[in-house]
């Protein structure tokens, strides 16, 4: 009989990086967002035990004291949380030895609650003759909070509609051009700009 083999582990667990979003590291969250923490780390024998904290500073667990999660990513109620309060989540492992890593902590997140204000929107060339393209800009949009990210636009033959172009990113903040329509004389066209902030 021979036994499977003994993995030696005197090292503790290195906890890489934590991330307080879904996906990638976020650095606001909307009303009645659930939080979410993501662990990456390196062990040799491999982690047992994950857990999260969270605190007003790096390190502290005044907000949510130590939880326990079942893998390496976790997840958060946000609903007691405020504006103008920077959260930091807080990461341990305990590997499969026992050994446990140094607390690592996220570079934290705000709330945002508060809805955007619109601006303008303006049609740059009112009276035209090119029937392939139109010119818009905007200007006023604001956010108190997280800020401006980013805005589409839909073009139709009212306010508000899309029948004669779809809604698009228009990687701009400020402008944007679009082209390839077949517009028609004598007709009137409507620019509906829709704007994103940076909380998730």
């Amino acid at each position: 009989m021979r036994t499977d083999g003994v993995l030696i582990d005197t090292q503790k667990p290195v906890i890489s990086g934590i991330h307080d979003g879904s996906d990638n590291d976020i650095d606001w969250y909307g009303l009645d967002r659930k939080g979410t923490v993501i662990f990456d780390v390196i062990d040799n024998s491999g982690v047992n035990i994950y857990e999260f904290s969270i605190g007003t500073t790096p390190g502290e667990r005044d907000v949510l004291n130590w939880q326990l999660v079942q893998d390496s990513v976790g997840t958060f109620s946000t609903k007691d949380f405020v504006e103008e309060t920077t959260y930091y989540v807080n990461g341990r492992v305990t590997d499969r030895v026992g050994y446990v890593s140094d607390v690592v902590s996220s570079d934290g997140f705000q709330m945002d609650f508060t809805n955007p204000i619109a601006g303008n929107v303006a049609i740059d060339n009112p009276f035209q003759s090119n029937i392939n393209a139109l010119s818009f800009s905007w200007d006023g949009f604001k956010d108190g909070q997280s800020g401006m990210d980013r805005y589409d636009i839909m073009i139709g033959t009212e306010a508000g509609k899309n029948d004669i172009s779809p809604r698009v990113s228009t990687n701009s903040l400020t402008n944007v051009i679009i082209d390839g329509l077949s517009l028609e004389n004598n007709g009137k066209y409507y620019g509906t700009i829709l704007w994103y902030r940076f909380s998730w």
